[in-house]
């Protein structure tokens, strides 16, 4: 278990809101959030699902695969933030 500081909270935040901006622009019509992450050396995981209601289609991992790839490189590119890699949340 990853303990929460205030600058992972804030990392969190910031990666979900990269999430939503990237879904708005590929037009569609879901959010993604972050669910949970693990920490592995000095690579960060953050488990990524989307946030529906139980009437929406289901969406598939592939619905999103760009958005997590897209943030993922803008976070390197233009932010400097390395070592992050954003990941589906799969049901056991």
């Amino acid at each position: 278990m990853v303990e929460m500081t205030q600058e992972l909270t804030e990392l969190v935040q910031h990666i979900e809101n990269l999430l939503r901006d990237e879904c708005r622009e590929q037009g569609l019509d879901f959010v993604l959030r972050v669910v949970d992450l693990e920490q592995e050396d000095e690579w960060m995981y953050f488990k990524v699902k989307p946030d529906q209601e139980p009437d929406q289609k289901k969406v598939q991992v592939f619905d999103y695969a760009d958005v997590m790839a897209s943030v993922e490189t803008s976070l390197r590119r233009d932010e400097h933030v390395e070592h992050v890699f954003l990941m589906p949340a799969i049901a056991d």
